[in-house]
This record gives C-alpha cells, sequence and structure tokens, in this order.
C-alpha cells in the first residue's frame, strides 16, 4: 500500500514524510509509521491503492475513511447525531471535522503544524459553535528504553490543541478525541485497574477479560462493536499486537487521563453515563477489516475555559514474535 503517496500526490494532496512518519494534510492524518522500511503498521483505506478508487472515496458523498491516526472532536452524541431517537440512521461526520480544511502552519525535518477552523451543531446543546483544532505531529527518535535484539521502531508525538473560536452553547462540552486505526488480524490490549466489566457502547460486546487486560480480536464479529473505560479504571496506555503478519509488529499508544468528572462521552443508550476517557472499536470487516484505539481529552466547558490540550505518543515496534511479545508484556505491567 506504499504507492498512497503516489496516489495522494497525483490527486494534489501530497503526503509529508517524517522519515518514518508520514503526515496527510488532507484530513489532518498520521498516514505512514514505518518501523521496518516499506512496512506500514497503521490501517489505511485500500481505495488509496489507485488514483481512480481514491478519487472515488473523495467523491462519494459520504465519510472519507482514509485511515490512519485522525482527529475528531466529541461527545460523539451531541456533534454527529441529529435525532437523539434515531443514532444509527441519523448519524453523519461533520465535514467540517473530517477530513476538514486544514493548511500548514509550520514544518521542519522532523515536525509538522496543522490547524482547521471547524464550525460545528450540537445536537444535543441546542446550538452551533465555532472551534479550532491544532495539531503538531514531531517524530520521535528512540522510545525512552533499549529494544530487544533485532527489533525496530518508529514513533511520533501527536500535540492537539481545541480552542472556542466563539460563544459555544452553554451545556456544550468539547474535547479531543483521538482515533488510531490498526489492521486486521492481531489484538487491541487495554491494561485497566480493577476487574469491572467496560462500558458497553453499541453492538455484540466480543472482548474478553485477561486478569486486568481486555483482549479484543481484530476483526471477530459480523457486526461492529465498540466499548469504553473509565478514568477511574484506565491506565493510559493501549497495545495492538500482530504476531500474524508476514512482518510481526506491535503499536504503543500512551495518553494522559485527568479525573473522571472531566469526560462527557457517553453510549446513544445511556447518555448520562459519562467519564469514558478510552475506547474500543472493532469494525465489521466492510473495508478490509480494522480496529480503533481511541481516547479522548478532557472537555472544554464554557465560561470555565476555552482551550483544552491533550498530548500522546504512539509507537511501532517490528522484529521476531519471541522479542515482540516479551516487549509487549514489559510494556503492559509498566
Amino acid at each position: 500500500m506504499e504507492n498512497y503517496i503516489e496516489t495522494m500526490t497525483e490527486l494534489g494532496k501530497p503526503p509529508v514524510q517524517l522519515g518514518k512518519v508520514h503526515v496527510l494534510p488532507f484530513g489532518g492524518r498520521v498516514l505512514g509509521l514505518y518501523p521496518q522500511e516499506g512496512m506500514n503498521a497503521l490501517w489505511i483505506n485500500p481505495a488509496l491503492g489507485s488514483a481512480a478508487s481514491a478519487r472515488a472515496l473523495l467523491t462519494g458523498g459520504g465519510w472519507t475513511n482514509l485511515g490512519g491516526d485522525r482527529t475528531w472532536v466529541s461527545p460523539e452524541f451531541d456533534l454527529f447525531v441529529s435525532d437523539a431517537s434515531r443514532p444509527m440512521e441519523t448519524y453523519k461526520v461533520p465535514a467540517g471535522l473530517d477530513p476538514a480544511d486544514y493548511r500548514v502552519v509550520s514544518q521542519s525535518a522532523n515536525m509538522v503544524e496543522l490547524e482547521t477552523a471547524v464550525a460545528v451543531d450540537f445536537y444535543r446543546s441546542g446550538g452551533k459553535g465555532e472551534l479550532s483544532l491544532r495539531k503538531r505531529i514531531t517524530e520521535l527518535d528512540a522510545p525512552g528504553f533499549a529494544l530487544p535484539l533485532g527489533v525496530s521502531a518508529a514513533g511520533y508525538e501527536l500535540t492537539c490543541t481545541l480552542s472556542a473560536a466563539g460563544a459555544l452553547p452553554a451545556s456544550a462540552r468539547p474535547a479531543i478525541w483521538n482515533l488510531l486505526q490498526v489492521p486486521g488480524c492481531g489484538d487491541i490490549i487495554v491494561p485497566v485497574k480493577g476487574s469491572s466489566a467496560p462500558v458497553a457502547y453499541f453492538g455484540e460486546q466480543r472482548w474478553r477479560q485477561d486478569g486486568q487486560r481486555l483482549v479484543a480480536s481484530v476483526p471477530v464479529a459480523s457486526e461492529g462493536y465498540k466499548f469504553g473505560v473509565v478514568a477511574d479504571h484506565c491506565r493510559g496506555l493501549m497495545l495492538y499486537l500482530n504476531l500474524a503478519a508476514r512482518q510481526p509488529f506491535m503499536i504503543l499508544r500512551r495518553f494522559s487521563v485527568g479525573s473522571q468528572d472531566q469526560y462527557f462521552d457517553a453510549p446513544f443508550t445511556d447518555p448520562q453515563r459519562r467519564g469514558v476517557v478510552q475506547q474500543v472499536y472493532v469494525d465489521n470487516g466492510a473495508f478490509g477489516g480494522f480496529g480503533e484505539m481511541e481516547h479522548h481529552s478532557p472537555a472544554m466547558i464554557p465560561d470555565r475555559c476555552s482551550k483544552v490540550t491533550d498530548t500522546c505518543t504512539t509507537w511501532a515496534f517490528a522484529g521476531p514474535v519471541d522479542q515482540l511479545s516479551e516487549l509487549a508484556e514489559t510494556l503492559l505491567k509498566g
């Protein structure tokens, strides 16, 4: 799928290449993460394999799901669902949020900064709002620990700042929502505090418990499903492990966790059930099979704060199965 670079360049939307990290300003995504030469650890839409299919995706009228690591704004129920009584039927990704209209505001050899203005409807809060979203992606040199023999790595830091560009509805609680898409045939592993079940969002829940870890195989169900972890149970990391790939690899994401009362995303069926900071989504395979590792920032509260920031790090590791398995255990226990 490396020809996505040629494809998007041909369509006039070339990626910015920061060494082993590729950023697509169109849609504001990290689209490539290469722990080994020629090996992208992220899931990207197969439609990007040719200019014709990519053009059809971009002009199809629906959500332009390019893949990679994207940033949305939550709460989902407030910004994506126009009719609370028919959430799945009236769900729509706001075009102003994705693909949005990002522009490059700063760039160096290992960093690029993007910014977009976002006009959204707050359906539950009852009003419109104007926001500004700025993203800085910086390639990282090393993960901060010694790599096992034969294991290579690539990583980046993502800093997002969401600001109010005008008045917001008083009850609006916008927050940064980062979603990292991973390919099929692996497991998303979420270490948690305690043994309480996660919050079910939708679909038949197919995760399994392994001690103080939640494991979701990607993909595993005929329908997509999603669950969330509240802040009190969240350890601020998640891991994707794919040992069955031709080149075994894993992805680690770390993020900060605030107090539970700072988070307002909730299931459609229980909009008062708040406090969720971390989420896992497993797709139904319609695009070839992918999962999502998601997390939210604390919410912006009108009249108290007009800006929130989230910083997370993402690393991909590739190498022999035994060394990756050992590294995964170390990271999950740390």
